[in-house]
């Protein structure tokens, strides 16, 4: 694919929800279908001054990290029915709310199944929401976690920009589509529409 970067998949919650637990969930389900974990990078200081990586065997995280700053995994193998050489999976915590943002390289990604891998990632999303009801998820090129759980829907619902979003309500989840694709050029039909889980 000539596009650079990286394909984001954020994956938002309030801070209701423990933290840990999330966690722990998160790293079932992406085990769960197919991947591993390899290495944890994190600082033990908020100015990022001391800095510990560490080597993960067996996919046994020591929850020790989750406690730092700047948490980042790298991980590899099955994922969204596709072969990954290197995913990253950054924590974000802000006042309110914490996520996970996947990073997966373009290189992994052929620009021949885009839509393909697009829905892939989509159905992985509405799986996960059966199983964590997570506030609200979004996928597209670069894209950061920075928007608070109370402010999302009504960003998402006026959304150019975004190529999907997903907000969870209970009984189901409403999949919002911005004018391009997840490789940040591919023009797509803005829209709406509601699953039911």
């Amino acid at each position: 694919m000539s596009q650079g970067g990286y394909i984001n998949i954020g994956i938002v919650f309030s801070n209701e929800q423990e933290y840990v637990r999330v966690f722990e969930s998160i790293v079932e389900f992406v085990v769960k279908k197919g991947s591993h974990f390899s290495h944890v990078k994190y600082s033990k200081d908020i100015d990022g001054t001391i800095w510990i990586e560490q080597q993960i065997k067996n996919n046994v995280i020591e929850m020790e990290c989750l406690s730092g700053y700047y948490i980042g995994f790298t991980l590899s193998g099955e994922f969204l029915n596709l072969n990954f050489s290197k995913i990253g999976l950054v924590i974000t915590k802000e006042t309110g709310y914490f996520g996970f943002l996947l990073e997966i390289n373009w290189s992994d990604v052929s620009s021949d199944n885009l839509i393909t891998t697009q829905r892939n990632i989509e159905n992985q999303l509405i799986d996960l929401y059966k199983a964590l009801s997570y506030e609200y998820a979004f996928v597209g090129h670069e894209i950061e976690i920075e928007i608070h759980p109370a402010d999302y829907e009504a960003f998402i619902v006026n959304n150019e920009s975004y190529p999907v979003g997903i907000i969870g309500r209970d009984k189901c989840v409403d999949i919002y589509y911005g004018t391009s694709g997840i490789d940040g050029l591919t023009v797509q039909e803005q829209g709406k529409k509601t699953i039911h889980v």
